[in-house]
């Protein structure tokens, strides 16, 4: 039976980076086959979107929760979950807009582990739906892990969903992914750290990040560390593939904060890892195009606190002479929103039980619809 359906749904994402709370309060208008669970339509509109800072107290949790004890980690798991929902309170008064059929949230994630079957990520649900009196819809990764895919990235569901003239999709968040297409097909993956490192740097100069990438643009790129992050296994093996936090601190963080060199140096040479990772899923990108496409440009959008960072603009931009990059111009408030958007579509499509994660990224045996349910009452 075809269906359509109008939902209003808030989307949270807590990024790795820490930087805060992303809130996006979005429409979706859907078509559908509710028998053969297939989306025939879908229309969005982003009506209004803000970021939380965390308070200090919980974010100097967040940054190593799988160090804490199980006691501390579920006590951070309840605070998050209180705080997600005040979060959302505050904007839905100040912003005016009526109830959200749904809360559709992330979480912060503490492992992700998705060789061992699981990613966990705390910010509790039932409080979140307690306290906000809105059903609220989290644990996407699960069921995608449970039929064998990595659990992530989830990003080419919004790519592939509401931004259909893209070609490439780069997203610069904690962690950078990109995304793409192939006749219908979904391929996605992490490709390298990135304002996780960045602003970690940044911190040791006296600064929350680098401001348009101004101490990295003064650095040196050190060949030696360089060379060193990029024989870790990770960067050679193939999709699909994801990154965990705890990989990053205690693999990669520990090569990068053992050399002795300027923050500049640091940070540049942290910017050209991102720079060969993203050339080299850009030769991925260019194997897939058929020889007719080979010389049009490709239209690339990038997203997350990374695209404001103007020297790894530019140096992406120059990553590759032989493909023609074409920045897509989309709304600024959208591009910042982007992966909280994501959370708020994912909610949408669970809420009509379709599939929101893509067995073609993550590698399952099959797309699976990930989200469980908690009621407000």
């Amino acid at each position: 039976m075809i269906v359509e359906k109008t939902l209003l749904g808030v989307g949270l994402m807590s990024g790795s980076s820490l930087d805060g709370l992303d809130v996006a309060y979005s429409r979706y208008k859907l078509r559908y086959n509710s028998e053969e669970k297939v989306l025939l339509s879908l229309e969005h509109e982003l009506l209004s979107s803000a970021c939380y800072t965390f308070p200090k107290e919980l974010s100097s949790k967040m940054r190593e929760p799988d160090q804490l004890s199980i006691g501390d980690l579920m006590k951070l798991d309840v605070r998050l979950g209180v705080f997600f929902a005040n979060c959302v309170l505050r904007f839905l008064e100040s912003s005016n807009l009526p109830k959200p059929d749904y809360i559709a949230s992330h979480g912060h994630t503490v492992l992700h582990r998705p060789e061992d079957g699981f990613s966990l990520q705390i910010g509790s649900a039932a409080h979140i739906a307690s306290v906000s009196g809105i059903n609220t819809i989290a644990d996407f990764r699960s069921s995608d892990l449970a039929h064998g895919g990595q659990g992530a990235p989830m990003a080419p569901l919004v790519d592939r969903l509401l931004f259909k003239d893209v070609d490439l999709f780069l997203n610069i968040g904690g962690i950078a992914n990109i995304s793409f297409q192939k006749e219908g097909a979904s391929f996605g993956y992490d490709i390298a750290p990135a304002n996780q490192f960045l602003n970690r740097l940044a911190e040791q100069k006296g600064k929350d990040y680098d401001e348009g990438g101004q101490m990295a643009a003064e650095g040196q790129i050190n060949t030696s560390l360089l060379d060193e992050l990029l024989a870790v296994p990770f960067f050679s093996s193939s999709s699909p593939k994801s990154l965990d936090n705890v990989y990053l601190r205690e693999e990669l963080w520990p090569i990068v904060d053992g050399f002795s060199i300027s923050i500049e140096d640091k940070l540049a040479t942290c910017v050209e890892l991102i720079v060969i990772t993203f050339r080299k899923a850009l030769n991925h990108f260019k194997d897939l195009k058929s020889k007719k496409d080979q010389s049009l440009p490709v239209r690339l959008l990038v997203s997350g606190g990374g695209a404001k960072n103007d020297f790894l603009m530019q140096r992406l931009l120059q990553a590759d002479s032989s493909i023609r990059l074409e920045l897509m111009d989309i709304e600024e408030s959208v591009i910042d929103m982007k992966e909280a958007i994501l959370m708020s579509l994912a909610g949408a499509l669970r809420v009509v039980e379709i599939p929101n994660l893509l067995s073609s990224v993550t590698g399952a045996e099959s797309n699976s619809t990930g989200g469980a349910i908690y009621l407000s009452s």
